[in-house]
Parts: structure tokens; C-alpha cells; sequence
């Protein structure tokens, strides 16, 4: 047979106005508060979405971080 395995956690993340943290991926937090930038390795801003489907940043990055709570 197979198995598979869910796990549910949490991830709570915030960012300073003198960071940047660089994505390389699609990622999934509880919540994110932003007061500095978010881009991918090439320096394109990552779009910021609400599990609601909200979009908060839209950015031109491939990359989207799903966050169920976001303040800038």
C-alpha cells in the first residue's frame, strides 16, 4: 500500500524595514508582517497573496507567497 503523510504547522514570519529576504520557491505562511522587500534571486518583487485569494503585492517574480494573515 502506500502512505502519505499531511503535516499542519504554522509560520509566522517578520521582516524589518533593513531586510530582504530572497524567495526561491512558492511558499505558504500563517502570517507575514513586511516592512522591508520580498524578490526572487533575480531581484523581481514576489507577490503576496491572501489565502482568500486577496492579492497584497503583485508582483513580477514566478514566485507567490500564500499568507493567511499580512501586514506591511
Amino acid at each position: 500500500g502506500s502512505e502519505m503523510c499531511i503535516e499542519t504547522g504554522y509560520a509566522n514570519l517578520t521582516i524589518d524595514s533593513s531586510s530582504t529576504w530572497i524567495v526561491d520557491g512558492d511558499s505558504t505562511l500563517s502570517s507575514l508582517t513586511c516592512k522591508g522587500t520580498i524578490t526572487d534571486e533575480d531581484g523581481n518583487t514576489v507577490t503576496v497573496k491572501g489565502s482568500d485569494g486577496t492579492t497584497y503585492v503583485e508582483g513580477t517574480s514566478d514566485y507567490t507567497i500564500t499568507v493567511s494573515s499580512y501586514e506591511a
